[in-house]
């Protein structure tokens, strides 16, 4: 290669998320992912964030580089046409699905349902290898209670099947980039239930628009509440899956998504 060609050679930047923020890391390693935050941005041409709120957070702390929002997408699914798992229900348990770490907030998601009456079942998906003493933590929490499972991690078609036949999916966390769990969810019409964090509002829309149900990360009540105001209305719980899909159907669509994508380095490519 010439060495000239490699000096006019673009990098771009995709920013899923501030990893620093994360409770598990310690000092040294928190400095470390700032310094790397820093470095993407200092030796990049570009910045993509897949959230507007990250889109924020960089447009206002750097302001001598190139940012554009441009989200992960979703398919358009029919869960209608896909089997119910075997060893579940259809519509008769809530989900949560994604690492199994304190951020994520599953420590107040058993919680609260150990407080409702209802024979639904809490289903815990997720790998329990990233943070070994909370995943004890967890299952100490949900001993007593046979409603509530953990399933390990789910992948192919056992995800899609676990994900289309929830009542409703479930995301607690404190922190998120941007949730591609709580999209993958909302693209079967499955109503969605979060915290009031900014990035997983985002995705749910305006606050004026209902399109889900949302609660205080710091307050379990408001999730008992959802879930006993959730299990007597399952009207409500469809009406609010099916505008939640074509929510994130229309605003997470890989078309535009490609499109917007294709014309930051066919931008970059005119400058070399």
């Amino acid at each position: 290669m010439d060495p000239s060609s490699v000096q006019q050679l673009k990098v771009v930047v995709t920013i899923h998320g501030l990893d620093w923020q994360r409770a598990k890391w310690g000092f040294i390693a928190l400095s470390i992912l700032k310094i790397g935050e820093a470095c993407a941005v200092k030796f990049s041409h570009h910045i993509i964030c897949v959230s507007l709120s990250l889109h924020t957070y960089f447009k206002m702390r750097y302001l001598n580089c190139q940012f554009s929002y441009i989200p992960n997408g979703c398919d358009k699914l029919d869960g209608s046409s896909i089997p119910a798992p075997d060893d579940m229900k259809s519509k008769n348990y809530i989900l949560y699905m994604g690492r199994l770490v304190p951020e994520k907030g599953v420590h107040k998601l058993i919680e609260a349902f150990k407080e409702v009456t209802s024979d639904m079942e809490l289903i815990i998906a997720g790998p329990g290898t990233h943070a070994e003493e909370y995943n004890k933590q967890l299952r100490e929490m949900a001993k007593g209670d046979e409603r509530i499972r953990f399933i390990g991690s789910i992948a192919d078609q056992r995800k899609v099947s676990v994900l289309a036949h929830a009542y409703m999916f479930v995301l607690p966390s404190d922190i998120e980039g941007l949730p591609i769990a709580l999209l993958e969810a909302a693209s079967y019409g499955v109503c969605p239930v979060i915290t009031s964090i900014p990035i997983a509002m985002e995705v749910l829309g305006e606050r004026d628009l209902a399109r889900g149900f949302v609660f205080d990360p710091q307050s379990t009540n408001e999730l008992v509440t959802i879930f006993e105001t959730a299990m007597a209305t399952p009207e409500l719980v469809t009406a609010l899956g099916e505008v939640a899909q074509t929510n994130v159907l229309s605003k997470y669509n890989w078309d535009s998504i490609s499109h917007m994508t294709s014309n930051v380095y066919n931008q970059l490519g005119e400058q070399i």
